[in-house]
């Protein structure tokens, strides 16, 4: 099946139509058109030769009724956020983004576009990230208008970064590295801009847009400049990270232009080289069918598209459409079957229980003098019982509270990991009032944030109440940059609860008194 693709970019758009073809792009047509201002009333000359190209370029003039079209925004044209949730479920994440972003964005919520895309869920983690993604609505607007007068129907738009990754994991590029820290950094090496996309497993993390080369003796040098920004980017973003792969993708003689010193620069990592019009798709004779003066488009300005016309079919990234936003799932109304079904229900119930409550009046009547001297019976066995119960309650309380300090120091020694990883300094005990044993204050130094969580981790499934703390660095010893403050709580073990005694109250306070003088 046919699909027809249009990437909006800021002075032109790339129209084309494709279609799968075994796990490649066929593309039947391209081609590179100058578009109008966004006022297209200002120039409507340009605004009706602009239709009149797109509709001769997409055969779209003889059809009946609109086609539908896919839109893609460059990474320019839209802005990309990284927020954290609470560990809500699926359906309540686009309420719950919605709010996030009326607080994270600088403009009001209703002048523009927004949809997200979920990142993969960390175990234990008491938070869930996603990509929320935005274009202004007035964009958009614009853009259903002159596509309107072509005869196309914008059916979704999309961003350039998801359909890359898109397009790079229908090939088999990406693979999960195993290692949480590792991410996959690809390369767009396009003649118009540099796009660098990091990717974990089939989830966009990140994207950054910059300038492209002047000159095939820049390459190198506009790839290592657009990189190292992407790399600092990232870093306020993602944290602590590093790149496993570097896949560049682009004509075979500007990738090659790539020294491969540059993978000694982004943490050692395995540099791979693709060439778009082998791995996309399915024919290498790609040509555009603009003007004969124009230049020839290459492979690597089509890779978004092949990606866009790939999701059409097989989704293998999590992806965002702007005008087709993730929606919380919609509630039926099933009021009226509620009633309607209640009302038979209480009717029936109502005809049975009149019939059932005749033959068991009577035997009510007879019984209910037995209850009655029944619970009077058990209230006063229950006031009997009062004082012994309060006095096993405080015995036991004073019993939790008997801390064994030598005790406690050894069960931290063993929970503490004996490793250079973390340097402790000092550690104080303190007695605590209240509805706790004591505390615990541990003062050292870590090598990173991570080995700081796994202490804190082991101590909490250990029984330990960890209070909030926030790790300082500090440039006084290299080796040990994380300095941490963690105070601990030992709680008061859950007593088994005390159960009525069996014998008289007086043999009950003996064996209490025994235990504590025992004690």
């Amino acid at each position: 099946m046919e699909h027809i693709v249009v990437e909006w970019d800021r002075e032109h758009v790339l129209a084309a139509i494709g279609e799968t073809n075994a796990g490649r792009i066929t593309l039947k047509s391209i081609s590179r058109i100058s578009r109008p201002g966004d006022h297209a009333e200002d120039n409507q000359q340009d605004s009706a030769s602009f239709t009149a190209e797109i509709k001769s370029v997409l055969s779209v003039a003889a059809a009946k009724t609109p086609l539908d079209v896919t839109v893609l925004l460059p990474r320019q044209s839209v802005t990309i956020h990284r927020i954290s949730l609470p560990q809500v479920p699926d359906a309540e994440l686009p309420a719950m983004v919605r709010l996030q972003a009326a607080t994270k964005l600088t403009v009001p919520i209703e002048s523009v576009s927004l949809d997200f895309a979920p990142l993969p869920v960390i175990t234990d983690s008491p938070t869930r990230d996603v990509l929320l993604v935005t274009t202004p609505a007035e964009q958009i607007k614009s853009i259903r208008t002159a596509l309107s007068a072509c005869n196309l129907q914008v059916k979704s738009v999309r961003a350039t970064s998801f359909c890359i990754a898109t397009a790079a994991a229908r090939a088999g590029l990406l693979a999960d590295q195993g290692n949480p820290s590792l991410v996959d950094a690809i390369v767009l090496l396009r003649s118009d801009f540099i796009e660098v996309t990091f990717v974990k497993g089939s989830a966009v993390l990140f994207s950054h847009s910059g300038a492209s080369w002047g000159s095939a003796e820049n390459v190198d040098k506009a790839v290592r400049s657009e990189l190292t920004r992407a790399r600092m980017a990232a870093a306020e973003v993602l944290g602590e990270y590093r790149i496993g792969r570097l896949i560049l993708i682009g004509q075979p003689e500007i990738t090659a232009a790539v020294s491969d010193q540059i993978s000694a620069r982004v943490d050692g990592a395995a540099l791979e080289r693709c060439d778009p019009a082998v791995t996309f798709f399915s024919s290498t004779e790609i040509t555009e069918l603009g003007s004969p003066g124009e230049s020839k488009l290459s492979a690597a300005s089509m890779v978004a598209i092949a990606g866009a016309i790939h999701v059409t079919s097989e989704n293998k990234v999590e992806g965002v459409d702007l005008v087709n936003p993730r929606r919380p799932p919609e509630k039926k109304d099933l009021t009226r079957v509620k009633i309607l079904g209640g009302t038979l229900a209480a009717l029936l119930v109502f005809g049975f229980v009149w019939n059932w409550q005749q033959g068991r009046l009577k035997a009510l009547n007879a019984t209910m003098s037995e209850l009655q001297a029944s619970s009077n019976e058990l209230t006063a066995a229950l006031k009997r019982g009062e004082p012994d119960l309060k006095l096993a309650e405080m015995v036991s309380e004073w019993t939790d509270r008997d801390v064994n300090w030598l005790d406690q120091l050894q069960n931290l020694q063993q929970l503490l990991p004996s490793t250079d990883r973390f340097l402790i300094k000092d550690i104080k005990f303190d007695i605590k009032q209240g509805n706790d044993i004591g505390t615990v204050r541990i003062d050292g130094r870590a090598k990173s944030a991570a080995d700081i969580e796994q202490i804190a981790r082991r101590l909490s499934d250990a029984g330990y109440v960890v209070q909030p703390y926030t790790p300082e660095q500090s440039q006084r010893d290299p080796g040990y940059p994380y300095a941490i403050s963690m105070n601990l709580v030992i709680p008061i073990p859950q007593a088994i609860p005390a159960t009525p005694p069996q014998s008289t109250p007086k043999t009950a306070l003996n064996a209490q008194t025994s235990k504590l003088t025992t004690n």
